[in-house]
């Protein structure tokens, strides 16, 4: 594929290989992580040895540092290769660490010779600084100050030759808890949401909230009414956003009517037959449902699109489109509630406003509930480990909450459900964030809830995260090979019109759209709208980004010009067999990567400005009629990017106005996201050039690498045709 060039705006992925998963096949993530399995056998397995004594010594010891919230849910051995289990384990101690620590040893070396003499001495030495700082979270008063904790390590490592240095920084974040000092603690119910929504909050030993007097009248505080809903956390949009790219729910969404229910249903049912029978698939990445309930899936695509989708079910090809119920998933939550001896356990999505099980266990089928009124709303703002609520009746943020009074649950244990780390980076790891959570729910309440059980829904809950890595992986490598194919199509079809007949050929139908009045040399008559019309141009004048209603003067012209310029006479500079490219272009993008309009367009500036201008839309997709105004200002800074184009990833509407993404007029539509992309570059300064566009209408739509790429790719050979176009 090409070189991926987009500026980005509006929202962005967390992380890198989330939008683009060739850095993927760049890292060592495939071959030096952990398998899936190991976490299952991990969470089944029973980690504590029955013998008590010195054993026994070291896992409460070890339990003891895992309780501690500076300290990591996973060891850092758990993401390593299977390669490097043959060697030695050292076993884990408990360790303090002060201002500056130092710890050198020598290690011996045979020679290869078998003598027995040593070949070299390797020194390891490792110095570690802890810093310690108050920060301050938005805000010029002391009242919001938060401690963090600033870890340096370097190791050297020498063999008398050749010396290697590692650095890691960790910084470590104390949430304020029911222990903490006064002065940490909120004083206000602002501040204790922006707390809670920050992660800044110790959820299993929160500090009790302000005692602040209610107002006479007015809703009693959330500490009175004894129910608190967690609020939304400070990375909701991203959040939402790395939910939507992954697409687990497939194409489709969340579907809540009869039918979607019923599919539900009959994949339910499915997997739990296949199950019985020893038949169910391992792996959320091999296909499973029967090919009878495929084609009812594939109802509303046409024959030769069912057929290649049902061939490649059976060649094991294609992952299944939704996770929903899938198995795997169902043998999660079975395994679970079994485990740890509950009435419910489930797996869990967070979207906008739902909860939604991708399975459950206990709970008579039931696909989704509020997620305000859910623990689970908290369980994400918890941190890797999660927490338990042994009682709901002790604790005042769920005592009157409809899950306790409604549905009779009184004990709670959960922990995140993580997106999946793509490459194995520090990166991707830091800012993983959880789409969803792993939970068990009694009606019964406990008196304690182990470290070794909080362990175990870890591990599954990585089970289940690096299943649907895989999953998402292979769903990646799908569509790129369906790019693959829509290319090589495009350059088929591309020799095809070449070859055939010339340019003075004007039998191909035109369609002229202006925001003026029609020319009289336009030939041909209109047909009817269809998901694709052809346009000649579109003709609009801006002459502010908020205002394209007056006019300006004729594009600037190259002082060598002697023929019409495209604004000048479009037919003239436009050949048919040209035109027939762009069609074709715009046509294969729009269907290809299932966008709601795609338009290539020539934008010529007025005088030097970034912002004045006029646009003509050359070719498109999807146009909607009456055709809107496109800001001239948009496309001129689309056009002279550094980074070749802009990419707006489901941008504010405050964005949206400053940028002037949306197209104006009465036939306009409000668009979700866009890509813009500079096709070509200006001729001379300030003259203007082209930008092919595409926009989506799904605001659940996220625009990956492999989208910018495939759309990149065609952007440079369009060039090759629009400069040989006078402006």
């Amino acid at each position: 594929m090409a070189h991926i060039i987009a500026s980005p705006r509006g929202i962005t992925l967390p992380y890198s290989s989330l939008f683009n998963l060739g850095l993927r096949d760049k890292s060592s993530r495939v071959v030096k992580s952990r398998p899936s399995e190991y976490f299952w056998k991990k969470a089944i397995s029973d980690a504590r040895d029955p013998n008590t004594g010195a054993e026994g010594a070291q896992v409460d010891e070890s339990n003891d540092i895992w309780l501690d919230s500076q300290a990591p849910a996973l060891s850092d051995s758990e993401t390593e290769s299977n390669q490097r289990e043959s060697q030695p384990q050292i076993k884990p101690k408990k360790k303090r660490f002060i201002t500056i620590r130092s710890i050198a040893f020598k290690a011996f070396t045979p020679k290869s010779d078998g003598t027995g003499r040593h070949k070299n001495i390797v020194t390891t030495t490792e110095i570690v600084s802890l810093q310690e700082n108050l920060d301050r979270d938005g805000s010029n008063t002391p009242k919001t100050k938060r401690r963090t904790s600033i870890f340096n390590s370097w190791k050297f490592k020498s063999n008398g030759s050749k010396t290697q240095i590692q650095k890691m920084i960790a910084v470590l974040k104390d949430r304020i808890s029911a222990s903490s000092p006064a002065d940490q603690q909120p004083k206000t119910w602002d501040e204790y949401h922006r707390f809670y929504a920050n992660e800044q909050i110790d959820v299993l030993n929160p500090p009790l909230p302000p005692l602040e007097p209610e107002v006479e009248g007015g809703a009693p505080s959330a500490f009175s009414s004894r129910f608190y809903m967690a609020p939304r956390p400070a990375n909701e949009q991203a959040r939402q956003l790395v939910l939507n790219r992954l697409g687990i729910l497939g194409n489709r969404g969340y579907d809540v009517t009869d039918e979607g229910n019923a599919r539900c249903t009959a994949r339910t049912e499915m997997g739990d037959e296949l199950m019985e029978q020893g038949k169910a698939p391992e792996s959320l990445e091999e296909p499973w449902e029967r090919r009878d309930s495929l084609v009812s899936e594939a109802s509303a695509m046409d024959a030769d699109e069912a057929r290649a989708m049902l061939e490649g079910v059976r060649r094991g090809q294609l992952p299944p489109d939704t996770l929903e119920q899938h198995p795997v998933f169902r043998k999660i939550v079975k395994q679970c509630r079994e485990l740890f001896g509950t009435a419910l356990s489930m797996l869990s999505i967070l979207d906008d406003d739902r909860q939604i099980f991708l399975a459950e266990s206990g709970l008579g089928g039931k696909r989704d509930i509020n997620r305000d009124i859910g623990f689970c709303a908290h369980t994400i703002l918890s941190g890797r480990k999660g927490f338990a609520i042994l009682d709901t009746h002790k604790d005042w943020r769920f005592e009157n909450g409809p899950l306790t009074q409604n549905f009779g649950s009184r004990f709670y244990a959960g922990v995140p459900l993580l997106a999946p780390n793509l490459d194995g980076s520090q990166e991707s790891e830091k800012n993983a964030c959880p789409i969803g959570t792993l939970c068990i729910v009694d009606t019964a309440p406990r008196e304690s809830f182990s470290v070794e059980d909080r362990k175990k829904l870890v591990y599954m809950s990585e089970y289940a995260r690096r299943e649907i890595e895989k999953w998402f992986a292979k769903k990646m490598e799908r569509k790129m090979e369906n790019l693959t194919a829509r290319q090589e199509q495009w350059n088929h079809d591309l020799k095809r019109v070449i070859s055939s007949s010339s340019d003075d050929d004007d039998t191909v139908e035109s369609e002229v759209l202006s925001d003026t009045a029609a020319p009289t040399n336009r030939t041909g008559t209109p047909s009817k709208r269809s998901s694709f019309q052809r346009l000649v141009s579109m003709s609009s004048v801006s002459t502010a980004p908020t205002s394209p209603s007056s006019h300006t003067p004729a594009a600037l012209k190259s002082p060598t010009k002697t023929s019409p310029g495209l604004f000048e006479d479009v037919n003239t500079v436009v050949k048919p067999k040209m035109r027939k490219v762009f069609d074709m272009a715009v046509k294969l993008i729009g269907e290809t990567l299932d966008l709601s309009l795609v338009y290539l367009t020539a934008v010529v500036p007025h005088g030097e400005s970034n912002d004045l201008g006029r646009t003509m839309i050359i070719s498109g997709h999807n146009i909607p009629l009456p055709v809107p105004v496109f800001d001239a200002g948009l496309h001129l800074r689309a056009l002279r990017a550094p980074e070749g184009g802009f990419l707006y990833q489901n941008p504010s509407v405050e964005e949206c106005d400053e940028a002037s993404l949306q197209p104006k007029g009465s036939g306009a539509k409000p668009y979700a996201s866009a890509m813009l992309l500079a096709v070509g570059t200006e001729a001379h300064p300030n003259s203007g050039g082209f930008v092919l566009a595409g926009y989506t209408e799904d605001p659940k739509r996220v625009f990956g690498a492999e989208d910018v790429s495939f759309m990149k790719q065609f952007a440079e050979q369009l060039s090759k045709y629009t400069s040989r176009m006078q402006l």
